[in-house]
């Protein structure tokens, strides 16, 4: 049974019949054991041998595995284990196998698992490890994690509270037998005869709700993930508004308003619970004002808006109105198609909104999806077969009254939270039910529960120590340390330094306050101080102190001794480009100020320029360089009658490097050409140049460096 797609009504009407046959299991104490399990799949032994029909490349490759699987020896381990190589000699065994023996092997290999549990991409890494291993390891090695975790909850292996990270490997190890190197354990019941018996259905419901309850701390990146998607909840909303007067879709529909909603139950059935994003309040087409449901998904890491962005190739709008039996081909990921059946279902909406887009909030894709009375009550009857199976005990005919009356667990539930990390224990489970039953006595709806906390913990805030609210003082107001100056050093002394802070903060406040100390008790005392003094005006002070002292030194420079040798560890490590460290290379003359406002043309004929532009001009040489694309349009330093598009990056002028000629193919120049005359080769052959005004700006340097370069003999042009 499989109810991946939310469309036909009929898979959810057979869920209900499964969970409404393990509601009934623990009245029989025989229960359903006929039932075959889907995700016990053949050992890949059985699978090889079997009498199926094969083209030319299969039969090669499925000789080679059968000689891993059932190898040709009398041995009765190596019959049963199969035959194991190590590493180095699986390299070399995959490396004779032919391009069209590798292929087929992986096929192989890969369709022994049902297809909505196989790994997504099996590599040569998946084979070799598959040479390694004995068969019991080879059943599981192409299995995904989402295929290995139902199988182990379908064989009732549960790894040991505290045993580390979990991987694939301890994942293969377990179910392949090997429970103590994987550190895992057998969560079963035992017969009359001793002898173990599968874990009922009612048992793995049971297991598989309190474990979503107790979701795992985030940490890393996957925090970063899910605080980011909490942030773009509101622009994915405005991108979705913008986006309705484009889309052919939406062409009719009018937002008026959208409203936050907390947590929210349904009436008649308050099991059901629901956190939407927002509710919208909607004019579509002629219709009367409804509410809709929207739901925003933020695709934050470039795989996932990848694969967002590849199921929409077969899509002619990416805004689309749908129906319910449509969902699974329009939403990628199954549980958010049950979180907006979910919402549609507590709040009873007609249509939700699903909205996705990327870090950017750049909308990707969007559905409007419909979802009719019938799809709404087989998902109630779904949920009340859920509660009736494995939280019935949660949900008391009447609550428990009075200040020490609690809600016992039962045994059953406890020793299953007691195998389940994240619950940490069956007291907490206790604690947490019980809290929760107590709030449901108030009054609704509940204000928010953000500053709600256990009465212990409230005291312990009163009477605390000053360690600890040094720490919040110091947390609340974080010394953010740049990246490339982050080390063990720096964020010490920023710590050390943030305790004197502190220090000086408590002392101000004491020094402030009322000299006859009027207050009634600590807790009177510690408020008014907060309230007069807070510690982010403290830091803002000494801000102030340190940057006035700074200034007032700044004029003092202690010259130093010595180099000292750069720290590598602190010093900016470059990066090589084939072999050389990048330089900025100076190409022209450099001012030791910006270039001034006027031309240094007009500076140098007027006689205002300072003596390094007059230096600069004095010796330069020449280094022209034209505008791109070329462009004569700014006036000639030298002439000032001409434009022109040259410039030398020398002297830092606009010189005429080109004569423009006019209609009747004369120079605009109203005087004759000028030429050098210049004899070149072994016969000494007369060239003339044209001499321009970049030439005739730089001549007189250019017959000083040939009268240096030639021992002071002069050379006219």
């Amino acid at each position: 049974m499989s109810i991946l797609n939310l469309t036909p009504a009929a898979q959810l009407e057979e869920l209900n019949d499964d969970l409404s046959q393990g509601r009934h299991e623990s009245d029989n104490d025989e229960g359903d054991q006929s039932r075959a399990n889907p995700f016990d799949p053949p050992s890949i032994k059985d699978y090889l041998l079997n009498d199926i029909p094969f083209d030319t490349e299969i039969i090669s490759a499925r000789e080679k595995l059968i000689s891993f699987v059932s190898p040709d020896t009398d041995d009765d381990s190596n019959e049963n284990n199969g035959k194991c190589i190590s590493p180095q000699e699986a390299k070399n065994e995959y490396e004779t196998w032919t391009r069209e023996t590798k292929v087929a092997a992986m096929k192989l290999l890969v369709e022994h698992v049902h297809s909505d549990h196989r790994k997504t991409h099996p590599t040569k890494k998946d084979v070799l490890m598959w040479l390694q291993k004995p068969n019991p390891f080879r059943d599981y090695i192409f299995y995904s994690a989402t295929g290995l975790k139902i199988m182990m909850n379908a064989k009732g292996i549960m790894f040991a509270p505290g045993s580390g990270s979990v991987n694939m490997d301890r994942r293969i190890a377990a179910l392949a037998g090997d429970l103590v190197n994987s550190n895992a354990q057998r969560v079963q019941r035992r017969g009359d005869d001793g002898s173990d018996t599968p874990v009922t259905s009612k048992e793995a419901t049971i297991r598989a709700l309190l474990e979503k309850s107790f979701l795992p701390h985030q940490k890393g990146k996957n925090r970063e993930y899910c605080s980011l998607g909490h942030r773009l909840e509101i622009p994915i909303l405005r991108s979705w508004l913008g986006c309705i007067p484009e889309s052919r879709q939406y062409q009719n529909i009018k937002v008026r308003s959208a409203y936050t909603a907390g947590l929210a139950a349904k009436k008649e059935a308050v099991f059901a619970k629901d956190s939407i994003d927002f509710i919208l309040t909607v004019d579509d087409g002629d219709a009367d004002t409804t509410t809709w449901g929207f739901e925003a998904k933020g695709r934050v890491t470039a795989n996932t808006a990848a694969d967002e962005e590849s199921n929409l190739r077969y899509s002619l709008d990416p805004h689309q109105r749908i129906g319910h039996e449509e969902v699974h081909e329009y939403v990628l990921k199954v549980d958010e198609r049950f979180q907006v059946l979910q919402h549609a279902f507590v709040y009873n909406f007609d249509k939700v909104v699903l909205a996705i887009t990327d870090n950017q909030a750049e909308l990707i894709r969007s559905c409007i999806i419909d979802f009719p009375t019938e799809i709404k009550e087989h998902f109630r009857k779904v949920l009340t077969d859920l509660k009736d199976v494995a939280l019935d005990w949660a949900y008391p005919a009447s609550l428990p009254s009075g200040r020490h009356s609690v809600l016992s667990i039962p045994e059953n539930i406890a020793a299953i939270a007691d195998t389940i990390s994240t619950i940490n224990g069956r007291q907490t489970l206790q604690g947490t039910v019980n809290l929760w039953l107590a709030m449901c006595q108030f009054p609704k709806p509940f204000p928010s529960v953000v500053r709600i906390i256990p009465a212990i913990y409230a005291f312990w805030n009163v009477v605390k120590g000053g360690s600890d609210t040094a720490t919040k003082l110091m947390d609340d107001c974080l010394v953010q340390i740049p990246k490339v100056h982050m080390n063990t050093e720096t964020v010490a002394i920023s710590r050390c330094l943030m305790l004197v802070f502190v220090q000086n903060h408590r002392l101000m406040q004491t020094i402030s306050a009322d000299p006859d100390l009027n207050f009634p008790d600590l807790l009177h005392y510690r408020h008014a101080a907060s309230a007069r003094y807070t510690f982010h005006r403290t830091l803002l002070r000494h801000s102030k102190y340190f940057r006035d002292m700074f200034e007032a030194e700044r004029s003092f420079v202690a010259a130093p001794t010595a180099t000292p040798a750069p720290d590598l560890r602190r010093a900016t490590r470059r990066q090589r480009v084939d072999g050389a460290i990048p330089e900025e290379m100076p190409f022209a003359a450099t001012l030791p100020f910006k270039t001034p406002k006027k031309r240094i043309g007009h500076l140098i004929r007027d006689d205002e320029a300072v003596t390094e532009v007059q230096t600069m001009v004095y010796n330069c040489t020449g280094l022209p360089m034209q505008v791109h694309p070329a462009k004569s349009n700014i006036v000639c330093d030298y002439c000032c009658t001409n434009k022109t598009s040259w410039y030398c990056a020398g002297c830092k002028r606009w010189l005429c490097m080109t004569r423009r000629m006019v209609r009747n193919a004369s120079s605009t120049a109203n005087s004759s050409l000028e030429l050098y005359c210049r004899p070149f080769g072994a016969k000494e052959e007369v060239k003339h140049f044209v001499k321009n005004c970049f030439h005739k700006a730089h001549e007189e340097t250019w017959i000083r460096s040939s009268d240096i370069s030639n021992g002071g003999r002069a050379v006219t042009p």
